[in-house]
């Protein structure tokens, strides 16, 4: 049996020349470029365990030959990994499946090339259960449903005039990230909500975009909450969406262990509460506990950090081949975290951080913009990162990484390493205030 989805994507190109060392390095092309992608899957014995073959194809020969395609398995809850495998040099797959009878599908993820363009992301197979009407109110359906349902959004406009009580297992399926898209009505500052005592519970949000939540910008918020798709704590999977327009953050609060794959991040944290000193809340993501693992994605436009660890515990941070663009203070923050349980530390890799610090925060200031903040911290790791043009301003000029190290433990810092990034005049700056 042969499935295939394809997927095109229009062509948007930007071109930008770095310096290194005085002279000019070859054009930075960033492109999301014109695909005619597909993926198929056979199985032998009407979906029968056993060999599983399949061929990637893409008019790039680059975004077909040696990428990671993931068999996943129907269960009760949504669809789930049974395994993975890498495609040959022809685009061309097989892996042996040791799993019961069943429904299966393979599902390819998006992925940036070393020269910036993006390859695109189809699965072979549509979703498979609730099937939603475009423009139903969501928190009516998710109630006549128990936990563990996948919910199939149509393509269209839905609109959450008030939160989405989910359970543990929820999948929030789209038509795909440009296509299904979840707006907070004007005054609606929470997007969903998850009430249950099981902190392990899962959701999944998939192919969709979805923000918006907010407080009027005239009105104050509670302690800086003025907008957030989610705080509540639970785990979060989220793959192939963008979350827009948030007036504080995506996701922050008790959310905790997220797994960001082909995530877009931007225009969040807007509000005047949000970036006011007392209760400074304003990210894209802002962390306190447990793990954080990003891939492939993108974070931009952002009114201050794109992602900020905020005395995190108990958790890794990884973050590998993301793009961090134009946030208002940093791409990254790791404030007051890595020393609190062992085990605890950061990594970031193959990272871009271009044009970052932008936002001075008039009148409430700030301690220092760069791509990276790490402010009384410790066990994190940059490597193989590129900066580019993250202003300082709080000094002239621009700088890679900022470490402050003051008076709050650790103290002081330690384990701290970045090596092999690529700087381009890009500074590494670090102050320690008198104690």
């Amino acid at each position: 049996m042969h499935l295939m989805a394809r997927i095109w994507w229009i062509a948007a190109l930007a071109t930008l020349s770095l310096m290194i060392a005085g002279t000019a390095a070859p054009a930075l092309t960033v492109k999301r470029a014109a695909h005619n992608r597909s993926i198929t899957l056979s199985l032998a014995g009407n979906y029968a365990s056993g060999q599983v073959t399949g061929a990637v194809n893409d008019r790039y020969p680059a975004c077909s030959a040696g990428v990671s395609v993931t068999i996943q398995r129907f269960r009760p809850g949504g669809w789930r990994r049974v395994a993975t495998t890498m495609t040959q040099t022809d685009g061309t797959y097989g892996v042996r499946l040791h799993s019961a009878r069943g429904k299966y599908r393979a599902v390819l993820y998006g992925s940036i090339l070393a020269s910036g363009e993006q390859c695109a992301l189809r699965s072979v197979a549509g979703c498979v259960g609730v099937r939603v009407a475009a423009g139903a109110d969501l928190s009516v359906v998710v109630r006549s449903h128990g936990g563990g349902t996948t919910y199939c959004l149509a393509a269209g406009a839905y609109t959450v005039t008030q939160r989405v009580l989910l359970d543990p297992g929820d999948v929030i399926s789209g038509a795909g990230r440009t296509a299904t898209v979840i707006s907070a009505a004007p005054g609606v500052p929470l997007l969903f909500d998850y009430y249950q005592p099981d902190a392990n519970g899962v959701l999944t949000f998939e192919h969709l975009s979805m923000g918006g939540a907010n407080t009027p910008r005239e009105a104050s918020c509670n302690k800086g909450s003025c907008g957030s798709v989610m705080l509540s704590n639970v785990v979060i999977h989220a793959t192939d969406v963008r979350c827009f327009g948030n007036a504080t953050t995506c996701f922050s609060g008790g959310s905790h262990d997220l797994v960001l794959t082909n995530f877009e991040c931007d225009g969040n944290g807007w509000h005047p509460d949000a970036l006011a000193n007392k209760y400074q809340s304003s990210a894209c993501i802002k962390m306190h506990h447990g793990s954080l693992t990003v891939n492939d994605s993108l974070f931009h436009d952002n009114s201050w950090d794109a992602i900020w660890c905020d005395h995190c515990d108990h958790g890794t941070i990884s973050i590998r081949n993301s793009r961090f663009v134009h946030n208002g203070r940093a791409g990254f923050t790791w404030e007051v975290s890595g020393d609190a349980a062992p085990g605890d530390h950061a990594y970031l890799q193959g990272n871009t951080f271009l044009d970052n610090g932008w936002n001075p925060n008039i009148p409430n200031g700030s301690g220092g913009h760069a791509g990276i903040i790490i402010s009384d911290s410790a066990n994190i790791e940059i490597t193989g990162n590129t900066f580019h043009n993250n202003l300082a301003l709080d000094q002239p000029g621009s700088r890679a990484v900022l470490m402050y190290d003051g008076p709050r433990d650790p103290q002081p810092m330690h384990d701290i390493s970045i090596h092999n990034n690529t700087l381009n005049n890009d500074r590494i700056d670090t102050y320690t205030p008198t104690k």
